[in-house]
């Protein structure tokens, strides 16, 4: 028995390492053509902005916020390799409001989708927030991948809390999993899906357990094939 729990804490450890490998290269090679975009869009608005209307101008800037807002959060990738030494910076965060931004931003790459998407009031909770924003991107990414067939997804947000903690649940209606497989879920490179049926490279659960494990808090999935899945998370107060 005692064999088998270090052999267990062997393979936690070497999961760890390859994420954190993952991580720190995706992120390493993401940084720098996304620095030369965003060079690229300042020279740009340098150079043409007498010539842009009002609606270009705003568009602009737009682009020029949201590189800058992907730029950070690769840099917290790359810290996020490194995870145990690092100070989390945290501080008291709108719940709510990430999620309904995070949900708009996807929301325009598809615009054409039929969403019915349905958010509680959420509390305020403390923590990290890029962090939390990439946890919270990365649980709605999955529920419009995994919902994409639906005529009509149905993604529900909402929360209960304890007398230590809020749990927070994201619902969909997509394409679920057969829980005999739920413990690979949170495994690096881990798919119950092939990348034929849905796009992905299997680590988002990872990241996102990674995140959530970093605020002392819990994450787990129920789904059941074809009825959709609800992916758990909680905070501590």
């Amino acid at each position: 028995t005692h064999i088998k729990i270090q052999q267990q804490a062997e393979s936690l450890k070497e999961a760890n390492r390859e994420l954190d490998s993952f991580c720190y290269s995706v992120s390493h090679d993401l940084k720098a053509p996304l620095l030369s975009i965003n060079k690229l869009i300042e020279y740009f608005s340098a150079d043409c902005i007498n010539q842009l209307d009002n609606e270009g101008r705003e568009l602009i800037a737009n682009i020029q916020e949201k590189s800058v807002e992907v730029i950070q959060i690769i840099d917290r990738l790359l810290e996020f390799s490194k995870m145990c030494e690092i100070q989390m910076q945290c501080e008291t965060i709108n719940l709510g409001s990430i999620f309904s931004g995070v949900y708009n931003e996807l929301q325009c790459l598809e615009p054409h989708r039929q969403v019915d998407f349905r958010i509680s009031l959420l509390p305020a909770v403390t923590g990290d927030p890029v962090m939390i924003r990439l946890l919270v991107l990365n649980i709605l990414s999955n529920a419009l991948k995994y919902t994409r067939n639906k005529d009509m997804s149905i993604i529900e947000v909402g929360y209960q809390e304890s007398e230590k903690e809020y749990i927070v649940s994201v619902k969909d209606n997509g394409a679920g999993f057969d829980m005999r497989y739920s413990s690979r879920l949170f495994g690096v490179f881990q798919r119950l899906h092939s990348r034929s049926e849905f796009e992905g490279s299997g680590v988002g659960l990872a990241i996102c357990q990674r995140i959530v494990k970093r605020h002392s808090g819990r994450a787990w999935i129920i789904g059941e094939v074809d009825k959709g899945a609800t992916f758990y998370f909680s905070l501590p107060k």
